[in-house]
């Protein structure tokens, strides 16, 4: 297990990558355009809520609703 430093939002998480159990993350369906953000906004693991928070950006739903505004 990692303990790590989100580079989204500076929070602190634990990673499982590198443990036999799988870890958090996995779990969490992310789209692809959100992998993409976050690839080029990441060199590690994000914290649960950064993830949730561009999993959410990249949903249809949501971006339409960013260009309503």
């Amino acid at each position: 297990m990692r303990e790590l430093r989100c580079e989204g939002c500076g929070d602190r998480f634990r990673c499982r990558s590198d443990d036999d159990q799988a870890c958090w993350c996995v779990g969490v369906p992310v789209p692809d355009e959100a992998r993409v953000t976050l690839a080029g906004t990441s060199s590690d693991c994000v914290c649960p809520a950064c993830l949730a928070d561009a999993s959410l950006a990249a949903t249809p739903a949501a971006a339409s609703l960013d260009h309503d505004r």
